[in-house]
Parts: structure tokens; sequence; C-alpha cells
């Protein structure tokens, strides 16, 4: 099971979503944004059984990004920066 749209880190639910997908063996893997997604939300979401978390790096800098994403300031954190420290601390949980 794939979580995704939005951000499925907004949801207070999602570890409820995480649970109930495992306790019924499915993999879940998920799909945040990459501003939200802490060391502690990775540590989290390995022990929650995520199996894969998927991030998108959808330009080089976040004038790009908002542009493909049709949204202005769609980039809280500088997008590039924040996808690519998520990356790394996925790549060492």
């Amino acid at each position: 099971m794939v979580l995704t749209g939005g951000d499925p880190l907004k949801r207070p639910d999602v570890f409820a979503l995480i649970g109930g997908a495992r306790a019924r063996g499915l993999g879940v893997s998920v799909a945040p944004s990459a501003p939200l997604l802490t060391t502690e939300a990775i540590t989290t979401l390995k022990g929650s059984g995520v199996e894969a978390i998927s991030l998108s790096l959808d330009g080089s800098t976040a004038p790009r990004h908002d542009a493909l994403r049709g949204v202005s300031g769609a980039s809280v954190v500088p997008w590039p920066e924040a996808t690519l420290r998520a990356a790394r601390v996925c790549r060492f949980r």
C-alpha cells in the first residue's frame, strides 16, 4: 500500500493506517513531503514497518520546483536541500 497525496505525515492517523495495513500483511510505502521528513519521523516510519519512502526532487531550485508544481511558495524549506537531507537520513536508518 502506498500512502501519498498531499502529505501522509499530516494525517493524525497515519501510524494507525500503517499499523492496520501491516496487521493485514500489506507492505507499506509512503511518499511524504521532504520538509516534514525529520530524522524522528523517518525513525518512527521505519519502526512502524514502512518498507519504502519515496522522495520527489522536482527541480534543482525552489523556484523551479514551484514552477513544476504550479504553486508559488510551495517550497517552505529550500526544496532540493530538504529532499537531499531526507535522502541522507533515510539511507542510514
